[in-house]
């Protein structure tokens, strides 16, 4: 019997110099590059994703910056229609939808605290 040990799909990658997409400071990274490229989280109107896209609803859309800085972002394409917005991620896009939530989230709970702190 031949002995040899099962490497995982990380381990595998890391010892050929790749990285894994899903990678925390990755995701918060391209999280953060996105909600930039959208215009910034007072220019969203609502998020939602699908299994490979996020769609977002604008207020602006005349905000949001080009396709190609979303490409550099890691998205597949873009579709704009109105309004509305879907970004092409493909299947890790839960994830980076996940980290567009805590910082639009923390993003709103700065705002009311210096709101609070104003009064």
């Amino acid at each position: 019997m031949r002995k040899g040990k099962l490497y995982s799909k990380a381990e595998y990658k890391a010892s050929r110099g790749q990285t894994t997409a899903a990678e925390p400071k990755k995701e918060l990274d391209q999280a953060a590059g996105i909600l930039q490229a959208l215009g910034g989280v007072g220019n969203i109107s609502s998020i939602n994703n699908c299994a490979t896209r996020l769609r977002i609803a604008l207020h602006d859309m005349s905000q949001t910056l080009d396709d190609e800085v979303f490409k550099k972002l890691g998205a597949h394409g873009v579709f704009r229609s109105g309004d509305a917005i879907q970004v092409i991620i493909g299947l890790h896009v839960s994830q980076l939808r996940e980290q567009l939530d805590s910082l639009i989230n923390s993003h709103q709970s700065a705002e009311n605290v210096a709101i609070t702190e104003a009064v």
